[in-house]
């Protein structure tokens, strides 16, 4: 049921500017026959589990830590891939007090990604080591204990879509049957259920995460799992959610992500010091007034097309150069229409600069090689400014999963694959935008109990926080389910969770949300 979509530009903005990796050099057959036999000993489930503890609020959590690979099969019994995990399980006793223990299934998004970023940036309880706004220290990297972890609140499962992170198919089996959106939601499907079985969990409140592409997963899981396995959930938790790519997705006649877009960059601009007075002094006032004119006379403008009257043009120019901090004359050069990533090179483009689309508050300097190779359309791509933490989130996930949880392994781990992104296939959703808010939907009418808290950073340019609302506000639930939906906003960008007081403030608020998901005993 996963429908309505448009091949859309890849949910995080730095894949539109990163070269693509090269295609594999032909392999001797003597090469192949090694690697087929090597892989014919990774057909079994792997398990390294290594007992943790730590002080959460200031009191000590016992738990075991789980790294290993789940063989997933197809209904003949056929061995079709192997899904990595890092599983954090809090050492309680067994019976009733495990059954209540909620249990949550996260990822990140891409796609293409693994779950590295939600693992340690945000949930697990170790977390790399950066500043309050998170900038990351020269290397070498380390971690640091996560005081804001989830694991006092729910036991927790970081799972690696195939092809990210550990994950593979199995020999002979192609990458491809695995990239694209209904075989990505069923097979993670199918390992949910068996982590589910294995651990005698179909007792205990489920929950999944997923941030942005993972959302798209999320959502879609959410209808699956209740259609194919009867399993309900109690939760689904949206980190910058991409619920419908029409929003973010501009061209053609589409001009409603420039609409939902101006907020953020008032947001970007008023960070910046780069508004009037009047709204440099309080940026929710801004926030308002640039929400008002993007719903009212910029909408209007937009829709006119070519029929708007030319000084009701320039009108409209001067009152979006006002709430962005761009010239009036490259407005109206731009017939009115910024895209994030023209607007993210435009801001400071007198001085070279450009701020990050994933997280504005950021910015960094300009490569044009990037942009004469792989964005013509953009007088500066960039790699964004977040780019700077891969090398700390790849080198400390190497070493931690290497020293602490003991897996044993050389391959390399697929921090974020771009041939998997490059080639994923949208079969069954062509020509039409992607659009899992209708999974929600389905899902939350299905299980009334189902409860859906929604995460958005102000200063994300990519799922702006009014573009999050917007779906909201058209999900069609019943009015007497709005009540299961929770929207929070924090002054972070795309992984709001790297600015440690949004951080702390998502912590709170999902503790709150879980204890409202979870039936009492």
């Amino acid at each position: 049921m996963l429908s309505k979509a448009v091949r859309p530009v890849l949910l995080l903005a730095l894949l539109a500017v990163l070269p693509w990796a090269p295609a594999a050099a032909q392999e001797a057959p003597d090469a192949k026959k090694a690697q087929a036999s090597a892989g014919d000993t990774l057909l079994k489930d792997t398990l390294s589990e290594r007992s943790h503890s730590m002080t959460i609020g200031g009191r000590a959590l016992a738990y075991r830590a789980l790294a290993g690979d789940l063989v997933l099969s197809d209904e003949a019994g056929k061995p079709k891939a192997r899904m990595f995990y890092v599983a954090y399980l809090k050492d309680t006793k067994k019976g009733e007090e495990l059954r209540r223990r909620p249990l949550t299934f996260i990822w990140n998004g891409g796609p293409g990604s693994s779950a590295v970023w939600l693992h340690l940036g945000a949930f697990g309880p170790q977390r790399v080591d950066v500043d309050a706004d998170g900038k990351p220290a020269p290397p070498p990297y380390r971690l640091v204990p996560n005081e804001n972890t989830l694991l006092d609140v729910s036991d927790l499962v970081f799972v690696d879509p195939v092809s990210t992170g550990f994950s593979r198919p199995a020999p002979g089996e192609e990458e491809q049957q695995f990239h694209n959106v209904q075989a990505d939601v069923e097979w993670m499907g199918e390992m949910v259920r068996r982590f589910v079985t294995r651990h005698g969990r179909w007792g205990s409140p489920i929950f999944l995460a997923g941030e942005s592409y993972g959302t798209v997963r999320a959502a879609g899981l959410a209808d699956y799992l209740q259609r194919r396995f009867n399993l309900y959930l109690n939760g689904v938790v949206l980190i910058s959610p991409a619920l419908s790519m029409q929003t973010f997705n501009p061209g053609g006649l589409n001009d409603l992500p420039y609409v939902l877009s101006l907020p953020s960059f008032t947001a970007a601009a008023w960070y910046h010091k780069k508004l009037a007075p009047e709204l440099q002094a309080d940026l929710q006032k801004a926030l308002r007034e640039s929400e008002d004119f993007a719903f009212g006379d910029y909408d209007d403008a937009l829709l006119r097309g070519s029929s708007l009257a030319p000084e009701k043009k320039t009108e409209i120019a001067a009152r979006f150069a006002r709430l962005t901090g761009l010239p009036a004359e490259e407005v109206e050069k731009q017939d009115l229409r910024f895209d994030s990533f023209t607007f993210s090179s435009k801001l400071f483009e007198k001085e070279k600069r450009q701020v990050g689309v994933l997280d504005s508050r950021y910015w960094g300097y300009v490569n044009q090689m990037a942009a004469e190779s792989f964005a013509p359309a953009y007088s500066y791509a960039t790699v964004d400014p977040a780019a700077q933490v891969f090398g700390l989130f790849t080198a400390t996930l190497n070493q931690y999963l290497r020293d602490d949880l003991g897996v044993k392994s050389e391959e390399n781990y697929e921090v974020l694959s771009l041939p998997a992104a490059g080639s994923w296939d949208y079969k069954g959703v062509e020509n039409r935008y992607l659009f899992t808010a209708d999974n929600l939907r389905v899902a939350m009418t299905m299980n009334p109990d189902l409860k859906v808290f929604v995460a958005s950073g102000t200063y994300d340019m990519v799922t702006t926080p009014l573009a999050t609302r917007y779906v909201l506000d058209h999900l069609g639930i019943d009015p007497a389910l709005r009540q299961n939906l929770t929207f929070a906003e924090y002054p972070g960008g795309h992984m709001m969770y790297m600015h440690e007081p949004s951080l702390a403030r998502l912590k709170k608020d999902l503790a709150a949300f879980y204890e409202s998901a979870t039936p009492r005993p």
